[in-house]
């Protein structure tokens, strides 16, 4: 299921590479029928002259050929890469370039803070999206197939047990920003999240672990425990 494109590159798509997100049960559904118009490419090591246009034309065999369902999306993860030289950057651009004329959108992952100011200083890759890692760049399309998918951004019904179970629960409207508990609290409930998204932070760091949907559940863990 996994093909090796180029030197280091890894060839996945929607349906095998999942964001760090926990989604419904339909929403997972809707990605997997959806998932071959994202394409994700994994570079590794230096990239060159040779190894940066071998890359980038197998990339483009891989992601708009015949042999697969076309990708409206292509995600590049950056994240193992140590440089490029200018060759390499060219190459980039003439990716995207070729990209743009078939409707794809094309986004860039995990740069280095050396890597974001070679291929981002050149004004033909300003519209590229840019994501601090991989996970964020497919939880993005993620996102865009699902609000395509269902033409908006809607509440989760949960099947109608909210409906059987509402005399039990109290509707909470919970801020952008807000807390709804922190590392080490004690467990006092179980939230059945319609709509938006709660993160789930090492507090030390501000890390993310993870990112919770519609159509899901907090807050398990401490009734199970």
């Amino acid at each position: 299921l996994l093909q090796l494109v180029g030197q280091g590159t890894l060839d996945l798509d929607g349906r095998l590479h999942h964001s760090n997100v926990e989604r419904s049960q339909a929403q997972l559904g809707v990605l997997q029928e959806r998932g071959g118009e994202l394409a994700v490419f994994r570079l590794q090591g230096y990239l060159f002259f040779g190894t940066a246009h071998r890359a980038c034309a197998r990339i483009l065999r891989a992601a708009l050929g015949s042999g697969r369902a076309r990708a409206r999306f292509v995600l590049l993860d950056f994240h193992r890469t140590s440089g490029a030289d200018s060759s390499a950057v060219l190459a980039f651009t003439k990716l995207h370039k070729q990209a743009s004329a078939k409707g794809v959108t094309l986004g860039f992952c995990g740069l280095n803070e050396a890597m974001a100011r070679r291929l981002l200083s050149r004004p033909e890759l300003a519209d590229c999206q840019v994501f601090s890692d991989l996970d964020l760049g497919v939880e993005w399309w993620e996102n865009q197939a699902l609000k395509d998918a269902s033409g908006q951004e809607s509440a989760v019904n949960f099947n109608g047990a909210l409906d059987r179970l509402s005399a039990f629960l109290e509707k909470r409207m919970v801020p952008k920003g807000a807390y709804f508990f922190r590392e080490g609290d004690p467990s006092d409930g179980l939230f059945f999240l319609e709509t938006g998204s709660v993160e789930v932070r090492k507090e030390a760091d501000g890390r993310r672990i993870k990112t919770i949907g519609p159509g899901t559940l907090v807050g398990e863990m401490g009734l199970y425990t």
